[in-house]
């Protein structure tokens, strides 16, 4: 039952992905909604598990379990799977990608890595890899679009520009740590939602 709700999950996913598609050539502006962050990473992590790379493991961290963002889900959806997918490639000997999920209060406006973080509340999300880490130059590069360090035929240099772009498109920012031999760590920091959440319904058969 596990494997057939995954299947019809990336289905549906699938289907989104084509409606987001038109709606970035038609120049639409995504519909958002309040979502459980909790949720979206789950989510993520149990369509990888089924692909890892032997000596790959990856394991949540959920710091904060009811954090809600306004947000498109197959864009955000798209960002976190993007970023994990990223960490798993950069570890080829193997290693442990950590999936985070916290709440930070920007109190003085700062720049970040790419955007502002204006005072408020956010939602981080996070993820952390064991692999080779970069330096500062290659930092400063990693979310231009088809650069990428990963040998030919293994990546196309998109995933990361694309993680820029939803993040932003989401009124949101991204941080970047990374240091030769000590692993990378890319936090985007989306908006929280404010005012009372509820659960949308399940859909009628």
């Amino acid at each position: 039952r596990r494997y057939l709700d995954t299947i019809q999950s990336a289905g549906e996913r699938g289907r989104s992905l084509v409606a987001q598609i038109l709606t970035f050539s038609r120049a639409r502006p995504a519909e958002k909604r309040p979502m459980l962050v909790a949720e979206l990473v789950e989510e993520v992590v149990v369509q990888l598990e089924g692909s890892l790379p032997e000596g790959i493991s990856i394991k949540i961290a959920n710091e904060y379990p009811g954090a809600v963002v306004l947000g498109e889900t197959t864009q955000l959806h798209q960002l976190a799977m993007n970023l994990c997918t990223n960490a798993i490639q950069a570890m080829p000997v193997g290693g442990e990608v950590v999936l985070s999920v916290r709440a930070v209060r920007v109190g003085v406006e700062r720049a970040a890595h790419i955007g502002t973080l204006r005072p408020g509340n956010y939602i981080g999300i996070g993820v952390r890899d064991a692999g080779p880490g970069m330096d500062k130059d290659t930092v400063a590069r990693i979310f231009e679009p088809f650069f990428t360090t990963k040998p030919v035929g293994r990546g196309t240099g998109l995933g990361l520009s694309l993680v820029q772009s939803i993040a932003l498109e989401h009124g949101g920012a991204l941080d970047v740590t990374s240091s030769p031999g000590l692993g990378t760590s890319i936090s985007v920091y989306l908006p929280e939602a404010e005012g009372e959440w509820e659960r949308p319904g399940a859909p009628e058969s």
